[in-house]
């Protein structure tokens, strides 16, 4: 079976963290009227032990059987269910080519290998073809905030793009956040301007944050935005404001905009130490 164009593609292990994998992936792929199709897959079948086939595929065909059941319920109108004898991380981002979206849980467990799934999240979120949210319980589950990164880059842009929708989706409030490490110190340079002192760092990253949303508050009028310029380093800022939120979404890549880091670095930070789902975009 192929991934159905344009799914909201997610990985299930049965784990608790694949479970609320499941019901995010629901909700998304019915509020963009996507299809749903849900992914079990574990180790190359040739490395299980003749000893263990039976129950292997006892565990294979049990685990179907749970995501179908909860299947019954979804709110999806078009859902579908399959087991790949691959690797979960291969799997998922192969599928990702023709999904719009990936849904995975932080940590769950390899039915046979043992090995946690925390590997798999970080490895799809970084090579998979589309965005990919890593869900995880919210520290705060009441919040429905959405909290986004910009650093005013291509990537960042399409963070925005993406933190919005969702926003205006969920009818939650939005709060942009670009942070930067302090260079007022010494003589900085951010986006080819030197930076001379803290003002200069301040009105440079409040420049930022304005030119990233040029254009948004026409398309989603409906959407509520706080706009925060703090001067810490980007992982720490936007790790702490995840413990108030329902949803943080970083790109993938980008340019830190003072320190002149990878965003890269910044989404994977993020995906160990955010206190609620993270959507890593591209």
């Amino acid at each position: 079976m192929r991934t159905p164009e344009g799914a909201v593609l997610v990985g299930y292990d049965g784990s608790g963290d694949s479970e609320l994998a499941l019901s995010w992936g629901d909700r998304l792929a019915a509020d963009r009227g996507r299809p749903l199709h849900v992914m079990i897959s574990e180790v190359d079948p040739t490395q299980i032990l003749e000893i263990t086939g039976d129950w292997h595929v006892e565990k294979m065909a049990r685990l179907r059987r749970d995501a179908e059941d909860r299947l019954k319920g979804a709110r999806s109108t078009q859902t579908s269910v399959e087991v790949v004898e691959k690797p979960p991380s291969e799997a998922l981002i192969t599928s990702s080519q023709h999904a719009s979206l990936v849904v995975v849980g932080a940590r769950g467990h390899s039915l046979v290998s043992g090995v946690v799934l925390g590997s798999v999240s970080q490895h799809v979120a970084r090579h998979a073809f589309c965005p990919v949210v890593v869900t995880r319980p919210p520290r705060d589950p009441d919040s429905t905030r959405v909290v986004v990164g910009v650093d005013g880059s291509g990537g960042s842009k399409r963070a925005l793009d993406f933190a919005f929708d969702h926003a205006s989706r969920s009818g939650g409030p939005l709060t942009v956040i670009h942070g930067w490490r302090n260079l007022s110190r010494g003589t900085g340079v951010s986006a080819g301007y030197p930076l001379d002192s803290d003002a200069d760092e301040v009105n440079m990253a409040e420049r930022i944050v304005s030119e990233s949303l040029a254009g948004f508050a026409e398309r989603y009028p409906d959407v509520h935005v706080t706009e925060e310029a703090i001067p810490v380093a980007p992982h720490r800022v936007l790790a702490d404001a995840s413990q108030s939120a329902s949803l943080l979404v970083v790109g993938s890549r980008g340019l830190g905009a003072f320190a002149g880091l990878l965003l890269g670095s910044v989404s994977q930070a993020l995906l160990h130490h955010a206190e609620c789902p993270v959507a890593v975009v591209r």
